[in-house]
């Protein structure tokens, strides 16, 4: 199946913050079948910076990146981003430092390394009418983006829920890559408990409106 690597920007028209950066800029917008992170396809309008230049945001205006986690397909394109602070918890960074062996790929050191990391623990107000809260189970420090919006709360959920089929099923589908499945499933709860809507991470179905709430 082909599923979208997926960045969210919010913004209250002052105030603006990236959620996520996708994955890295692939050699010719392309890695093949069989090799390191492949088939990975990004076309020149997908890529982080051109994707905001098309609504008018230039990666400088950025000042607050949040990372829902480290791995590649989320914090992959963090160096267009030269004057931001990247928000994480914590206890992801630690991990991301020194994972045991079959986590180890996802993680790509020398994409984070050098960030301007700005480090919380747990659930922590980071603006108005944003609140990250806590969601591991896919990583150890996943974490969730709560937005407040005229229409409700909606959470951000990167891979605590990759696709719209996941959240419906009953019981939910975790993703297949995690660390702690009763974890995981303990931050489903959460995110129920919490939100009004969700937005996946690797959800086509979130492109069929170009902004929220719609």
């Amino acid at each position: 199946m082909d599923f979208p690597l997926v960045a969210y920007f919010v913004t209250n028209g002052e105030t603006k913050v990236l959620f996520d950066t996708g994955a890295f800029v692939p050699e010719n917008g392309y890695v093949p079948a069989g090799k390191p992170n492949g088939p990975y396809i990004q076309k020149k309008e997908q890529r982080i910076d051109n994707a905001l230049m098309a609504i008018g945001v230039d990666c400088d205006e950025i000042k607050t990146v949040v990372l829902s986690h480290l791995h590649w397909d989320h914090a992959g394109s963090c160096h267009f981003f030269k004057n931001a602070k990247f928000i994480v918890q914590k206890i992801e960074y630690e991990y991301a430092l020194n994972p045991i062996k079959i986590h180890q790929f996802p993680y790509k050191r020398d994409e984070f390394e050098n960030l301007d990391f700005k480090f919380v623990d747990g659930d922590i107000e980071i603006g108005d009418g944003l609140r990250l809260i806590l969601t591991p189970g896919h990583t150890p420090g996943s974490q969730t983006l709560l937005v407040d919006t005229e229409q409700g709360i909606y959470g951000l959920v990167a891979d605590l829920v990759n696709t719209r089929e996941c959240w419906e099923s009953d019981p939910k589908l975790a993703n297949g890559y995690h660390t702690d499945l009763i974890v995981h499933y303990q931050s489903f709860e959460k995110v129920a408990a919490s939100t009004d809507y969700i937005l996946e991470g690797h959800e086509i179905r979130v492109f069929d409106y170009k902004k929220y709430p719609c």
